[in-house]
C-alpha cells in the first residue's frame, strides 16, 4: 500500500498566552504547519494578520509591533487553515513629547491669569498617566501656580499662569522630567486699565508774563506704571488768564500727553491742569509766579548792514528778548547815530542826511547793557554802493573767515561795465589767506603784491555786463590773537563805469569802511 501524501491539516501559533507589549516595542511569533501525520511541514507558507494594525502592526516573518494602546488578535493562516489567536495588549511607551491641550490666551492685560494644560504622550501618540510634569514661567515675571503635575489618567497635567506686570511679551513652558520634551506659551501682555496720570518733567518757577511754556505734558499709565495709549488728557489754564493748546489731546504709544501753556498778562500766580477724561481725580496742577519780563537782550531784525538814500528814510527793528529767550513786546528802546551823516527819531526811523556812513545803537530803556548796532551807509538815490558781504563787526579771535566783496547797482536799467577797487586793512589786526572768484565769476584781474602790508587791488570789465549786485571777489583773512584789536576793512574805488553806455558813476558811487573788533 502506497504511503499518503502529506496534507495540512493544522497551524499553531506560539507562545499562545496573551501578551503585554509596550508601544513601539516587539514581539516574535512562530507558527507551525503539520500534516496528517502530526509531521511540520518546513515548506508550508504561511500569512499573518492583525486584527488591529494600528494597535499591533505585523510583519510576514511574525514580528510584532506594538502601536496605539488597546489589544488586536494575532493568527496566522496557511492555506485554508487558520491558527489560534493570540491576544496582544499594547500599553504606553516611555514619554516622548507634550501635546498642548489648552493654551493661553493670545492676548491678556498685565496680571491677569489663565489655564495652561498638556497631554503627555509616547512616541506613538498614546497619552501616559503618572507622569511628573515641570510648569515654569521663562519671561515676563509671572508665576504658576504649581511648578510639578502629575499626568491624570488621560495624560493631562495643567496648571493657572498668572502673567507679570511689565506689558509685552510673556512666557512659560512645560517640560517633562529629565527635559524630554519641553512646549512653550507665549501670550502678550497689554497694559491695564488707566488707574495714573503722572507729570513729565517741570516748568520754571518763574516766568515773564505772556511767554510760552513749551510744553505742559504727562503720562498716563496702568496701576503698574505701564503707558496708556489712546487715553483722552484734557488741559486748562486755570487762573492767571493765559492758555493752552491744543486743550484735549490723545496720549501716544508712550503715553504721553502734552500742550503749550502761554501765560497770561498779568503778574502773579498763574496755573494749569491735566485731567484725565472720565476721571475726576486726579488732577495734575502746574505752578507758577509770571512777572513782567526783565529784558536781557535787544537786536535788530534786519542785516547789520543797512543802506539808505540821502535824504531817503528807513525804519529800524527791534527785537527785544528776557533771559529765556522769550520775545518781549511793547519793550522801550531808545536810539542814537554817532555821526551827523544820519539823524534817527525815537521810533528808530533813520534819515538819510549826507552820503557817507553812520552807526546807529540802539539801547534798551530798562538795561542799559542790552543794546545792538546797525552801520548806516547813506547813498546817492539810484547809484552804486560797494561794500562787503559782513553783517556782523566782532571777530572771534585766530579765526578764520571769508569777505565777499560787492557793487550793488541799486539801479534795475544800469549794469556794472567796468570797476577797479582796492581793499585795505590793518595787518596788526588781519592777516591774508587768500582770495578767489566772487559769486557773479567776473574773472577779476587781481593784484595780490601788497598783501604783507594791508593792500588788494582787483579789477573787472565786461561788455554785457553785471547786474544787480554782483559778488566779484573773496577774499580770506584770519583775525588776530588779540583781543580787543580794532580796525577796519575799508573799500577804495578808482573807478566805475556803467556797461553799454560807459557812464562815468564813480562820483556818485559811495563805498563802505566796515569796522572790526577782536573779542
Amino acid at each position: 500500500m502506497q504511503p499518503q501524501p502529506p496534507v495540512a491539516t493544522s497551524i499553531t501559533v506560539s507562545p499562545a498566552s496573551p501578551a503585554t507589549l509596550q508601544s513601539g516595542a516587539t514581539l516574535q511569533l512562530s507558527a507551525v504547519v503539520k500534516d496528517q501525520n502530526g509531521a511540520a511541514l518546513s515548506t508550508a507558507s504561511v500569512t499573518w494578520s492583525s486584527s488591529d494594525a494600528a494597535r499591533a502592526s505585523l510583519s510576514q516573518a511574525g514580528v510584532v509591533t506594538g502601536a496605539l494602546a488597546g489589544t488586536a488578535s494575532i493568527t496566522a493562516s496557511s492555506g485554508s487553515l487558520v491558527s489560534n489567536a493570540v491576544v496582544v495588549t499594547v500599553v504606553p511607551g516611555a514619554p516622548a513629547r507634550l501635546d498642548k491641550t489648552r493654551d493661553i490666551q493670545s492676548s491678556l492685560t498685565v496680571g491677569g491669569s489663565d489655564s495652561i494644560s498638556v497631554t503627555v504622550r509616547d512616541a506613538a501618540g498614546n497619552a501616559i498617566a503618572g507622569v511628573a510634569v515641570t510648569f515654569a514661567v521663562t519671561s515676563g515675571g509671572g508665576s504658576v501656580n504649581q511648578s510639578t503635575v502629575t499626568s491624570d489618567a488621560n495624560g493631562v497635567a495643567g496648571a493657572r499662569w498668572t502673567l507679570g506686570t511689565v506689558a509685552g511679551t510673556q512666557t512659560a513652558t512645560a517640560t517633562l522630567a529629565g527635559g524630554v520634551g519641553t512646549t512653550t506659551f507665549t501670550t502678550l501682555a497689554s497694559a491695564g486699565p488707566a488707574t495714573l496720570i503722572t507729570k513729565v518733567g517741570t516748568v520754571p518757577a518763574t516766568a515773564s508774563v505772556g511767554s510760552n511754556i513749551d510744553s505742559i505734558a504727562v503720562i498716563v499709565t496702568d496701576q503698574f506704571y505701564n503707558p496708556r495709549a489712546g487715553e483722552v488728557v484734557t488741559f486748562a489754564a486755570t487762573a492767571g488768564g493765559g492758555t493752552v493748546s491744543p486743550t484735549s489731546v490723545t496720549t501716544g504709544v508712550n503715553g504721553q500727553a502734552a500742550a503749550r501753556w502761554t501765560l497770561g498778562t498779568v503778574a502773579g500766580t498763574q496755573t494749569a491742569t491735566a485731567t484725565l477724561a472720565g476721571f475726576a481725580s486726579p488732577t495734575i496742577t502746574w505752578t507758577l509766579t509770571s512777572a513782567v519780563p526783565t529784558v536781557t537782550s535787544i537786536g535788530f531784525a534786519s542785516s547789520h548792514v543797512l543802506v539808505v538814500d540821502s535824504a531817503g528814510t528807513l525804519q529800524l527793528t527791534v527785537v527785544a528778548k528776557d533771559t529765556n529767550g522769550n520775545t518781549i513786546a511793547g519793550a522801550g528802546v531808545s536810539y542814537v547815530s554817532r555821526a551827523t551823516t544820519v539823524t534817527v527819531s525815537v521810533s528808530g526811523l533813520v534819515t538819510g542826511v549826507r552820503t557817507g556812513q553812520a552807526f546807529v545803537v540802539a539801547t534798551s530803556t530798562t538795561a542799559a547793557n542790552a543794546r545792538d548796532s546797525v552801520l548806516v551807509v547813506v547813498a546817492v538815490p539810484a547809484s552804486p554802493v560797494v561794500l562787503t558781504t559782513l553783517d556782523r563787526f566782532d571777530l572771534k579771535m585766530d579765526t578764520t573767515f571769508t569777505v565777499g566783496f560787492v557793487v550793488d547797482m541799486r539801479a534795475s536799467d544800469v549794469k556794472l561795465g567796468a570797476t577797479t577797487i582796492q581793499v585795505n586793512w590793518d595787518t596788526q589786526q588781519l592777516t591774508y589767506v587768500s582770495d578767489a572768484e566772487g559769486d557773479a565769476n567776473a574773472g577779476a584781474t587781481v593784484n595780490t603784491g601788497s598783501t604783507g602790508t594791508g593792500t588788494l587791488t582787483f579789477a573787472v570789465a565786461s561788455s554785457a555786463g553785471f547786474a544787480g549786485a554782483p559778488e566779484l571777489r573773496k577774499i580770506t583773512f584770519r583775525a588776530s590773537t588779540t583781543a580787543a584789536r580794532t580796525g577796519a576793512i575799508t573799500i577804495f574805488v578808482g573807478d566805475l563805469t556803467a556797461a553799454t553806455t560807459f557812464n562815468n558813476l564813480l562820483s556818485k558811487t559811495v563805498a563802505v569802511s566796515h569796522p572790526l573788533i577782536t573779542r
